[in-house]
């Protein structure tokens, strides 16, 4: 979304959508019909103009890599010391 922060971007994307919404028949005697036509024209206009949405993943484990290892290990050492022996 904020590509259509951009002016010359919103003015694109309004005049793509106006263009596609445009030439969709709602008049369809079958509303499902006009429906999808409305609902693709506004995707592909979305698609075209907008794009998808990158995902940024972040690496939560870099940085404490050998610390959280060391925690995990020791919570199966002493899961596995209580099933042995669970006294």
């Amino acid at each position: 979304m904020t590509r259509l922060r951009s002016d010359e971007a919103l003015n694109h994307f309004n005049t793509a959508l106006d263009e596609k919404v445009g030439a969709v028949d709602v008049e369809s005697p079958v509303i499902e019909t006009a429906w999808n036509s409305l609902q693709e024209a506004i995707n592909v206009t979305c698609k075209e103009s907008i794009g998808h949405a990158r995902r940024v993943n972040r690496n939560w484990l870099d940085e404490n890599d050998a610390t959280l290892i060391h925690l995990i290990d020791e919570k199966w050492a002493a899961l596995n010391a209580i099933r042995a022996d669970p006294k």
